[in-house]
């Protein structure tokens, strides 16, 4: 999942105001207090979804009391336009802003003919910018993780989450540079590449990867709009093209494997409009070695919000950006959850008649739903795809990531 919504985050002025803030402060630092300890609860759906104990549900609570009090004792900055980016710095965290994510996914092949994706994501959720203890210990941010895995050769899906503090050993996200951890998964930046680490009970995966070109910055020179709202916006780079290479266990066996990864990194503070009620997300790596990142923010009407749009990446790196009205998105096909009843729309046809691609997008796996209560609190799918269509007069196929996000109709952020 990629947004989120934002409550107030406006400085009190009046003795009232100011009453309700410490208030608030203390009943935020009570919730702390509840899950001093680190939490992890694996998910995995083969055939069935583990049940979850009943002191998950008191831990959850505080997680909603933390994150949904009505005001901070400071104030975050929002995303804006002119930022300027440095790198290798904006690998890194960016705790003056509420929320960021650092995002993977991408499909593998073991050299035997399997197949599989995988999702490994990282997010930081801010409680207090003005916490001023120096302790590694101090609670100023809380950091989620998920972590899955498609075995598309298998038919089966499996996902792990974590839920952590920060502190040594526990979470964190270095600034001035890309080293983000929860417990022993890790994305760190390392020779050329970016070196992702994570471990669960029925898959591992130890991955370089890395882009032969430069950050993408997504939107008006990395400010990308996701409504028409006044603060609905994110800080927002990508790299495509990347190449993947290293292993993956599953059960017991340590396979090496190579392949195709997409990343995304978002950091904002700001609100979604009112209208909105979840988006839907399409990375294509397409098979002439060009690539498709759209996102459809849908609103209660069921039409996309006119912010929604895309880039085109050619097999040079070279970026085309996209707008609404260049796109056209069509469902195909429906698919009903057991677990949530959510329907999600997993067979999509998509054209962009400015780039004479016309395709189809199908799911490859139906039922790549994550029930994230443990940690962020939202109910998703995200899944590998097949693509399959005609770009000009040439047939062209490819893969990637589809996510969609509030259809089961509790959208509403961490």
């Amino acid at each position: 999942m990629r947004k989120t919504m934002e409550t107030s985050n406006t400085k009190s002025r009046s003795h009232e105001e100011k009453i309700q803030n410490q208030s608030t402060v203390d009943s935020r630092q009570a919730a702390v207090e509840a899950f001093k300890k680190p939490q992890r609860i694996a998910n995995r759906r083969l055939s069935t979804v583990v049940g979850r104990p009943l002191w998950l549900w008191g831990f959850v609570l505080a997680l909603a009391l933390a994150l949904c009090l009505p005001a901070f004792a400071g104030e975050y900055r929002k995303a804006a336009p002119g930022y300027h980016w440095k790198f290798p710095r904006d690998h890194g965290s960016h705790p003056d802003y509420r929320t960021e994510w650092w995002y993977y996914v991408g499909h593998l092949g073991d050299g035997a003919g399997k197949r599989y994706g995988f999702q490994l994501a990282f997010f930081r959720v801010g409680l207090d910018p003005d916490v001023d203890n120096p302790s590694s210990f101090t609670a100023r941010d809380l950091y989620f993780a998920h972590f899955a895995v498609s075995d598309l050769s298998a038919g089966k899906f499996w996902y792990a989450q974590k839920f952590n503090r920060p502190g040594p050993g526990l979470a964190g996200a270095a600034t001035g540079g890309l080293d983000v951890f929860n417990e022993d998964w890790r994305a760190r930046h390392e020779d050329n590449g970016h070196h992702l680490k994570a471990e669960g009970d029925g898959y591992g995966l130890d991955l370089e990867v890395q882009s032969p070109f430069p950050a993408l910055l997504q939107g008006a020179r990395g400010f990308s709009r996701k409504g028409t709202s006044k603060g609905n916006a994110s800080l927002y780079y990508s790299f495509p093209l990347m190449t993947a290479r290293g292993t993956l266990r599953v059960g017991d066996t340590v396979r090496p494997v190579e392949g195709k990864a997409w990343m995304d990194h978002e950091f904002f503070s700001g609100a979604m409009d009112p209208e909105e009620t979840g988006w839907n997300w399409f990375g294509l790596q397409l098979g002439d070695a060009t690539e498709l990142m759209l996102y459809l923010m849908r609103q209660k009407d069921g039409s996309f919000n006119p912010a929604s749009c895309g880039t085109f990446v050619n097999a040079m790196g070279k970026a085309t950006p996209l707008k609404l009205a260049d796109v056209q998105a069509r469902v195909l096909e429906k698919w009903k959850s057991p677990a949530s009843g959510a329907e999600y729309p997993v067979r999509w046809r998509i054209r962009v008649p400015k780039l004479g691609l016309d395709v189809e997008v199908a799911a490859d796996l139906k039922d790549p739903e994550l029930d994230t209560a443990a940690s962020t609190q939202v109910t998703y799918w995200e899944g590998s795809v097949r693509v399959s269509g005609r770009r000009g007069t040439r047939k062209i196929g490819g893969e990637g990531y589809m996510e969609l996000t509030g259809y089961d109709g509790k959208f509403g952020g961490f």
